[in-house]
């Protein structure tokens, strides 16, 4: 094999292999990393997520830029976790806590971010604790 053909087939590879073959405009994805605590309004204690009745916690992602909504979902006592991969931008976040009436698709708690979040590619960002507040 000639040296141009085996330099012409690196530079290939070479190519390929950093993206642009592939054409190079994939962006990968961030994440949000999140926590939540459960307080009770009467007392300031905080609450377990069994006592207060709560399963399930949603992660609301609305990009910025597209208007495109992600969510994640997670164990109320698991007390946080990693999202699902977002597109790199900024968020509105909101969470929404759910109790263990599967009948009932109304959240008995909510919290929404005052500001937005970035995403970064190849980054998890930390989100803020919250608190859900329940009577």
């Amino acid at each position: 094999m000639s040296r141009k053909y085996t330099s012409y087939l690196a530079g290939i590879l070479g190519l390929f292999l950093s993206g642009i073959g592939c054409g190079g405009t994939h962006r990968h994805p961030g994440y949000l990393d999140v926590a939540w605590d459960i307080v009770d309004s009467r007392t300031g204690q905080r609450m377990s997520c069994e006592w207060a009745g709560i399963a399930m916690v949603e992660l609301a992602c609305r990009n910025i830029r597209t208007g495109e909504d992600i969510y994640s979902s997670f164990n109320c006592v698991d007390g946080g976790g990693i999202s699902e991969p977002l597109p790199p931008s900024e968020y509105k976040v909101a969470f929404y806590a759910y109790d263990n009436n599967l009948n009932n698709p109304n959240p008995v708690a909510s919290y929404i971010l005052p500001v937005a979040y970035p995403v970064y590619e190849d980054t998890t960002t930390q989100l803020p604790v919250i608190s859900f507040i329940l009577p």
